[in-house]
């Protein structure tokens, strides 16, 4: 029997950046032929491919003034405000994976068609984040990536929600 091409590779890579892949990774395992899905035949949910389209258009951009930060991220791709590097790790999925077997397959294979993850080898990791499955108050499935560790390297702005009476007195000092 010919293995899949996730029993083959067992690696996913989510973009961190615009059209390249950096830093997170998730690692997946679709050992039940049964419940592959064959890309070629998955529908995407958009038909208008959007990768790409912003860095396109940077001449529009430059010209009506965009801050630098805003062309470098246009050009480069966003890059991760990382304090310091994460150790290797490697994490497994969350035991929701199994339970929504099929569902994890379909949509892993959906992100492979249109570009937005893609294979590496695991020996190209460094982190592998574990994968997770949560259902909205409607009990559809939703496919999440547990970033908890990578998060703990990143930088981070600290803001706080103001309600309207702080607002006001901003507004109508004396």
């Amino acid at each position: 029997m010919q293995q899949s091409r996730w029993e083959a590779s067992n690696n996913y890579v989510l973009p961190t950046i615009l059209d390249e892949v950096e830093h997170c990774s998730v690692e997946f395992d679709c050992v039940d032929l049964d419940h592959s899905v064959n890309v070629e035949n998955v529908e995407l949910a958009c038909a208008t491919p959007v990768k790409g389209r912003l860095r396109e258009r940077f001449a529009f951009w430059k010209n009506i003034g965009a801050s630098k930060w805003v062309l470098d991220v246009l050009r480069d791709g966003y890059s991760l405000p990382f304090m310091s590097l994460p150790q290797k790790a490697f994490f497994n999925n969350h035991g929701s994976i199994a339970e929504e077997h099929e569902f994890v397959c379909h949509e892993v294979a959906k992100l492979l068609a249109s570009g937005v993850v893609t294979e590496v080898r695991r020996e190209d990791l460094m982190v592998c984040n574990p994968l997770g499955v949560v259902k909205n108050s409607a009990r559809k499935p939703q496919l999440i990536v547990d970033l908890r560790y990578v998060n703990q390297h990143l930088r981070s702005h600290k803001y706080k929600y103001e309600d309207i009476r702080i607002a006001a007195g901003l507004v109508f000092q004396r």
